[in-house]
């Protein structure tokens, strides 16, 4: 029983360890001699003067002698030259020679097309001795330790940065914001969160200042190497008498508290855009409620208490959620505005002529949480306020509509934006009547032509009405899609265009986004976020054939062909085949673009020669 053990033990080595070719070792010299005596037939050594390296270079023959062969008089494996142990120095010095001083790892690729046996570690190995080499990737053993960067107080060092947002530059209250200006507090992680619209000293520092007029000055203030910190920052740390220490060039690690929170904020918007999906998110208005949820989440390093209670010393007096300002349909105002329009509802029986569930059914739907809008509630929307809503449809001008009062004349008008799907609609609110009204003049002078003004387009505006009603255009959203207007008498009327509007330049003056825009923005989300290519694909026809015409993103693997199925393959599995550094794997990041991108899975399309589409 102990010898099959011991045999299986040996067998399993043999299997997993010798095989030549397999990319771990070379052959020594004698190895080498008794393969090629083999394949010649003139191996002659008589079996009570075999050794146990001679016995042990036979079965690795006999395992592999499928694939082994003689060319020229040189012993391949697989049609690859396998390497002597003894040569394997010259080979790796020749190939460094013709490559112009290549590296470890792109000498290693070069070499294993041709040769087998050679591994990373040997050519590394190699490489170390060269001269040459050391000097080209000159290794400085008295680098400094790295320390933290601890503070003894709150208020005693901050450290600043700039967070750079121009791939999703918002306008908010007439202002392009694109940066972000973040201010730490060391000792304690509290954070606070700033737009701005350029990356200059005078704009940081006149932020700088209003923070510091509420909390009072630090003793030290640190930042990087950027020249927005220069100029009004320096002069107003001179004027404080602040401290300033400037990081190492090209070395985040020296700001690493400030940076390590920057990739937490990152996560929390990423949170809202997955939430809002098409209403988007305005992040210059949401960033108090993104540095209020920094604020009050506990860390591990503050002995799980927040920056907030280490920063003033108590805990927050009104618990509140983290809040995104884009998310309306969560707002409590919202919730109130849709609690009055069920109840407009039921004192309105004769509107359940226009839906085909029962009306207990109906009111019972609209009444639980998260249940969204649809035509009936933007009819009772507008009775119940007094305003018009001019519903402009993604489907063109003949499927906009107006939906008014019954039995009065509205006071303020709204426009929302409905795209059509398969299965549903969707509405946003877009700009009101007095941008509307100002358009239709601008036109209405470039052509000499005064047009007939509404006449309740002039009336004075009851601002109250109007922020219920934009309240209420937010959270508007049904699964059924209608086309038509709803009147008093309970017929349907024709779909109708805003006043003083023809269809011709109806989408001009409006902004609407015409087909080219929309295409484009498709474009540019698909190459941002290639993972998006499946959701927009099921928005609408529109969208799909749009994202059909882009091509995949691609990376070439031939490794693959070897791989049966290649719809269910893991980012890990491609480490594998390729290595982690390796030219495929670093495309596979730059297209994954997550936090956790080595634990996807990917589903590729074989493109021909090696290339697969993601």
């Amino acid at each position: 029983m102990k010898t099959v053990i011991v045999g299986s033990i040996l067998l399993a080595i043999f299997s997993c360890c010798i095989y030549p070719g397999s990319g771990t070792t070379a052959l020594d010299h004698e190895t080498y001699e008794i393969f090629v005596q083999v394949i010649k037939g003139e191996f002659s050594i008589p079996v009570t003067e075999r050794t146990a390296k001679i016995n042990s270079a036979r079965v690795r023959f006999w395992r592999n002698k499928d694939n082994l062969s003689l060319r020229g008089g040189v012993l391949c494996f697989k049609g690859k030259a396998i390497a002597k142990k003894s040569a394997l120095e010259k080979v790796v010095k020749k190939s460094f020679k013709t490559s112009k001083g290549s590296g470890t790892r792109k000498l290693y690729h070069r070499l294993k097309d041709s040769y087998s046996g050679i591994s990373e570690r040997n050519v590394h190995k190699v490489l170390l001795k060269s001269t040459i080499h050391q000097k080209l990737n000159a290794r400085f053993q008295n680098r400094p330790r790295l320390r933290p960067i601890r503070a003894r107080d709150v208020q005693v060092r901050h450290q600043i940065d700039l967070v750079d947002m121009n791939k999703l530059c918002t306008k908010y209250k007439g202002k392009v914001f694109r940066y972000v200006l973040s201010v730490m507090d060391v000792f304690s992680r509290y954070h606070w969160l700033v737009p701005l619209q350029r990356k200059r000293s005078s704009h940081v520092a006149r932020e700088l200042i209003r923070i510091y007029r509420e909390h009072g000055a630090p003793l030290v203030l640190q930042h990087d190497q950027g020249a927005e910190f220069d100029g009004a920052v320096s002069r107003l740390c001179k004027q404080l008498q602040i401290k300033v220490i400037k990081g190492r060039p090209y070395h985040p690690q020296s700001q690493g508290k400030v940076e390590r929170a920057h990739r937490t904020f990152k996560e929390k918007l990423r949170y809202d855009f997955l939430s809002t999906k098409k209403a988007g998110v305005n992040w210059p208005e949401g960033l108090p409620h993104y540095a209020q949820a920094l604020n009050q989440d506990p860390k591990e390093e503050l002995a799980w208490k927040s920056p907030f209670e280490i920063y003033f010393g108590r805990k927050p007096s009104v618990a509140t959620e983290a809040h995104s300002s884009c998310a309306k349909e969560w707002d409590v105002q919202a919730e109130k505005y849709e609690d009055m329009i069920v109840e407009y509802l039921k004192d309105h029986p004769h509107m359940q002529n226009f839906i085909t569930d029962t009306w207990p059914t109906y009111l019972q739907n609209m009444a639980k949480n998260g249940t969204f809008g649809d035509h009936l509630t933007l009819q009772a929307a507008a009775d119940l306020f007094n305003v018009e809503f001019n519903v402009i449809s993604s489907l063109g001008p003949a499927a906009t509509i107006v939906i008014s009062p019954q039995n009065s004349v509205p006071i303020s008008s709204f426009y929302i934006g409905y795209f059509a799907e398969g299965d549903g609609e969707h509405y946003v609110a877009l700009q009101n009547d007095a941008m509307w009204q100002e358009r239709m003049e601008e036109r209405a002078a470039e052509s000499d032509e005064v047009p007939e003004s509404d006449n309740n387009a002039n009336q004075e505006k009851n601002s109250e009405t109007s922020e219920v009603a934009a309240e209420e255009s937010h959270v508007q959203e049904h699964t059924n899609e209608h086309t038509s207007e709803v009147t008093s008498d309970g017929d349907n009327q024709a779909p109708t265009l805003p006043p003083n509007q023809c269809s011709s330049s109806f989408e001009g003056s409006m902004g609407v986004l015409n087909q080219d825009i929309l295409e484009e923005i498709i474009r540019q989300t698909l190459a941002m976020s290639p993972y998006m290519r499946q959701p927009l694909r099921a928005v609408s026809r529109f969208f799909r054939d749009t994202v059909d015409k882009q091509p995949l993103p691609k990376v070439y693997i031939p490794e693959l062909n070897n791989i049966l199925d290649i719809r269910h393959v893991s980012v890990r599995k491609i480490m594998l085949l390729k290595g982690r550094a390796s030219g495929a794997v670093i495309r596979l990041r730059e297209i994954i673009n997550h936090v956790k991108w080595a634990s996807a899975w990917i589903s590729f399309v074989a493109l021909g020669q090696g290339w697969f589409g993601i």
